[in-house]
């Protein structure tokens, strides 16, 4: 009684297992339904033949589509129409398999950069036992024009023929299907077929001396079966597995790729902080240095005057008060200091406003590509709106210095035609003693009447007295002023 429950679990397990084994096989009809959105047809343009194949999952935003190498191998240009809704669609890229695989990968890039086709699923080809059934749909040749077929059969053995032809089966199969997926009872390719016994004879006939011993003895029953004209001949596939496996190796590659790319990208950025610091380190030692020259000149430059003053609390008084401040080599340190600051700054601006675009900006998802796009021309408009301020600015400022000298140059005339206005009223009056007798005896009367009647004189000439007051008080104030400012910076610089 103790093991009853156990016996009945196991018969419930085993009942569970039994149900979803039979589920998992397909009948012949819901296979081919299944196939039939999924194949194509691949032709070219200009020239006859066709050959069949199926989607299969690839890269995003793209269509790829599984055949046989010799399907696709002509030169000329391709084209794919698809069973589901016969449309044509230009092939963009043919990706033979190496290691002499009849095999290759048909890519197109659809409307909309989205794949609407089905890809079949890839089952498991080492799974593959004799007897086991298997279906083929594609585009034989029937009176001279491709119509889609489907097809079954069993797997009849398997021997190993070369270009990856390792699976044999009983299915007829005729021109027009080379590429076809072979698929089990699951509905999961297990083979792309390749060559019926008739073509494996036309195309392996001169490659006799490069088969080894065992593909030679697949190949002589091969062409036992079609010389002694046996009804039943063999068709040929290559086992899914030659796909699975290239496809491993691309994504390694691709990965592996992908990995020394970032890893370049890393090490890039880190190379630019670095000589980006090493410029900083130069500049400041740069800076460094022009402040130690600058100390070491201003420290000669006091002990000569102490030299010469010997004035222990005043040491270059005798050199300002007699204005010997060699003033020539603090214009040219000067000059040299603001010269470099100048080419520092615009080395560092046109460096950040020009620096270039990455290499690696198209690896770059789409927000980070806008916005390191948008940045750089930023950078540009930036410097470019520098630049042409810089010369409005440099044109702007040359025409004001022009219109100084202008200035200056009309004041100089107005002050000759003044001098020579003075010149010419002086010699009308009979000479400069006789000018002087006049003016001192206007200036004599005018003071009289003002001290008689000072009330009365101002309120007669008052415009007159105001404007030769201000004259002389303006004058009187402006030119020492001028004098001291321009003393103390031609002779008390520090």
């Amino acid at each position: 009684m103790k093991s009853l429950p156990r016996i009945l679990g196991l018969a419930f397990l085993a009942l569970i297992l039994t149900l979803t084994l039979a589920n998992c096989s397909l009948s012949s009809q819901q296979i081919y339904s299944r196939l039939k959105p999924s194949i194509v047809k691949l032709s070219y343009r200009n020239q006859p033949g066709h050959g069949t194949g199926f989607f299969v999952p690839g890269e995003k935003g793209v269509c790829t589509v599984l055949t046989a190498a010799h399907v696709v191998e002509k030169e000329g240009e391709r084209l794919l129409q698809t069973n589901q809704d016969g449309k044509f669609w230009p092939v963009a890229e043919v990706e033979i398999f190496p290691s002499d695989i009849d095999l290759a990968l048909v890519t197109f890039r659809p409307e909309g950069g989205k794949c609407n086709y089905p890809a079949l699923k890839i089952g498991n080809s080492e799974s593959l036992k004799t007897g086991s059934s298997i279906y083929i749909s594609g585009f034989p040749k029937r009176g001279g024009r491709s119509v889609y077929q489907s097809v079954s059969g069993e797997i009849s053995g398997s021997g190993k023929l070369g270009e990856g032809y390792e699976v044999s089966y009983d299915a007829l199969t005729v021109g027009g299907m080379s590429g076809s997926p072979v698929v089990d009872e699951k509905g999961e390719v297990v083979a792309v077929h390749g060559r019926s016994d008739f073509e494996v004879v036309e195309s392996f006939s001169s490659l006799q001396g490069s088969l080894s011993e065992s593909q030679r003895q697949t190949f002589e029953q091969a062409v036992e079966r079609v010389e002694t004209g046996l009804q039943l001949t063999f068709s040929w596939g290559i086992p899914i597995h030659f796909f699975q496996e290239y496809q491993q190796e691309k994504d390694r590659k691709r990965a592996i790729a992908l990995g020394r790319e970032r890893e370049k990208v890393k090490l890039q950025g880190e190379l630019e902080k670095k000589q980006q610091k090493l410029e900083e380190a130069e500049r400041r030692v740069r800076e460094l240095r022009q402040e130690v020259e600058q100390g070491e000149e201003k420290l000669k430059v006091e002990q000569e005057e102490l030299v010469q003053n010997q004035n222990p609390i005043f040491p270059s008084l005798g050199d300002r008060l007699l204005c010997r401040r060699p003033r020539k080599l603090w214009w040219q340190q000067n000059r040299e200091q603001n010269r470099v600051q100048n080419q520092e700054w615009f080395k560092k601006f046109k460096a950040w406003a020009t620096r270039p675009l990455p290499s690696e900006v198209e690896d770059l998802p789409f927000e980070e590509r806008f916005l390191v796009v948008n940045y750089f021309l930023f950078r540009m408009a930036v410097y470019f709106v520098f630049w042409v301020f810089y010369w409005i600015f440099l044109v702007v400022g040359w025409i004001l210095l022009g219109l100084m000298g202008l200035t200056l140059l009309i004041g100089c005339v107005c002050l000759g035609i003044g001098v020579y206005r003075l010149c010419l009223w002086v010699y009308n009056d009979g000479g400069l003693r006789e000018w002087l007798k006049k003016r001192l005896e206007e200036l004599k009367t005018r003071w009289k009447k003002l001290r008689n009647n000072p009330w009365e004189e101002l309120r007669n000439n008052w415009s007159e007295f105001w404007f030769y007051w201000f004259i002389v008080i303006f004058f009187t104030i402006y030119f020492p002023v001028m004098g001291i400012i321009t003393y103390r910076n031609v002779c008390w610089i520090q």
